[in-house]
């Protein structure tokens, strides 16, 4: 919480690797997790990508390859409803937070 320009979300880019500082170091955990929502992540979705495409092309097998549709649906199986949450791109932000924080 704070007013606005006071840097917070500035803060929360750096914890999560996504800006360098211009001066000084940033040194991270190794236990660091991050899981964050933006009040943006609407305007980066693809809007003829359903939620199984998205994770599949944003998240990689421990290969380093895509997980099968079959494989996201059967940790999505974990949920209850995700059935549901799979017809609609507006879920994606659901899916997304959960991966970040290791739920899937």
């Amino acid at each position: 919480m704070g007013p606005n320009g006071a840097g917070k979300s500035t803060l929360m880019n750096l914890l999560a690797g996504d800006l360098e500082p211009t001066s000084g170091d940033s040194r991270r955990s190794h236990k660091l997790r991050i899981g964050r929502y933006s009040q943006h992540f609407v305007d980066i979705l693809a809007m003829d990508e359903n939620p199984v495409q998205y994770l599949r092309r944003m998240y990689l097998n421990a290969e380093g390859g895509s997980y099968k549709p079959e494989e996201i649906r059967a940790k999505l199986g974990k949920f209850g409803g995700a059935e549901q949450m799979l017809l609609t791109s507006s879920s994606i932000h659901i899916l997304h937070s959960r991966f970040l924080n290791g739920i899937l």
